[in-house]
């Protein structure tokens, strides 16, 4: 977390590759930090080219999955020709969500415009599948994992808990998680709602 905030905060900021087990703990815990460091506007989502995105006084942000990538690289070279002179910084975060199974041609395109548009942007890859990314890109990038809360920090979560409901069940449900979102919900769960519960994966 802090190699992040301190490479947000830095004034060489360098594209990002990050990655973990949980597509979704990585998005929300990348934008909590992104939010530490910036002073960032409520996001706007635009539509433009039948592609659906997310732009914000900071960043703009696509999620990569089903994009028509014609269409995208119209709309990237728009946000990347351009330096960024009234924002709060001068270039332009590209936060490409759920960058999972692209093709190698694709990658080969993006690191094109990485490293030809590095004056005026910079390049956020979440994913979480660190080995489908190719290494020319990987090496463009800061490569940071993110890893999901352990045992001890969800033990922490429920330590204010009755003892009676802190059972081997419970205690099984909390470590099979793999979701650090859904686990604080369930950490707040009172023992009659443990057998029913279900986590995304079962």
């Amino acid at each position: 977390m802090n190699i992040i905030k301190k490479a947000l905060d830095s004034c060489e900021l360098p594209n990002l590759l990050i990655f973990g087990y949980d597509l979704y703990t990585i998005r929300s815990n990348f934008l909590k930090i992104l939010h530490e460091v910036y002073e960032i506007n409520e996001p706007i989502i635009l539509n433009h080219k039948k592609i659906t995105y997310y732009k914000t006084n900071i960043y703009y942000e696509f999620n990569m999955s089903n994009i028509n990538y014609d269409n995208f690289y119209e709309i990237l070279l728009e946000i990347v020709t351009t330096k960024n002179y009234f924002g709060n910084i001068s270039l332009k975060l590209i936060i490409l969500y759920n960058f999972n199974n692209i093709k190698s041609n694709i990658q080969n395109s993006l690191r094109v415009f990485i490293e030809k548009y590095r004056k005026t942007s910079v390049f956020i890859l979440l994913t979480s599948k660190y080995n489908s990314i190719q290494e020319p890109l990987k090496s463009r990038c800061l490569n940071i994992r993110l890893s999901l809360m352990n045992r001890k920090e969800k033990i922490k979560l429920v330590l204010n808990k009755e003892r009676y409901e802190l059972t081997p069940q419970y205690f099984d449900k909390l470590y099979s998680i793999h979701n650090d979102v859904i686990t604080l919900k369930y950490s707040k769960l009172d023992s009659n709602n443990v057998i029913d519960f279900k986590n995304p994966e079962e």
